[in-house]
């Protein structure tokens, strides 16, 4: 019976090698530590055909999801504009797009008119409270 390998220790990880750049390396290993990546990284992204300097250049996105080019145009938005990356990618799904996404005035609609159930038009939710005799529980 054979015994498997550990990844990183095989055939593959322990020859020399080239980046895109030309410089040269004696294993995968020290070409993935010097592009601070991780080999098991290097190894998903060569199998998903991303050319080599694709895989040694692209930096790692957040565990799980938002990882690509949206995710890493998004968040440069947000850091450029000191907001939140979340308001930045709710703005986005919400269709907003250009200036709009860094916008501080974008966020939710306010009311322009409330109308009650009768009909009255009133300037606010608070100025239509404030006409009823009922008390609204907070």
């Amino acid at each position: 019976m054979r015994l498997k390998r550990p990844f990183g220790t095989g055939r593959n990880m322990s020859k020399k090698c080239t980046d895109h750049l030309g410089n040269e390396f004696n294993t995968i290993n020290e070409m993935c530590e010097h592009y601070g990546i991780d080999r098991f990284l290097y190894r998903d992204r060569k199998k998903e055909g991303w050319s080599l300097e694709r895989i040694l250049t692209t930096p790692r996105g957040l565990p799980g999801w938002g990882r690509g080019e949206e995710y890493n145009m998004l968040k440069k938005i947000a850091d450029d504009n000191n907001i939140s990356y979340r308001l930045v990618k709710q703005r986005y799904d919400n269709g907003l797009r250009g200036k709009a996404l860094a916008n501080s005035s974008q966020g939710r609609p306010k009311a322009k008119e409330v109308f009650d159930h009768l009909g009255n038009k009133y300037t606010s939710i608070q100025a239509k409270q404030s006409t009823t005799s009922i008390e609204y529980l907070a």
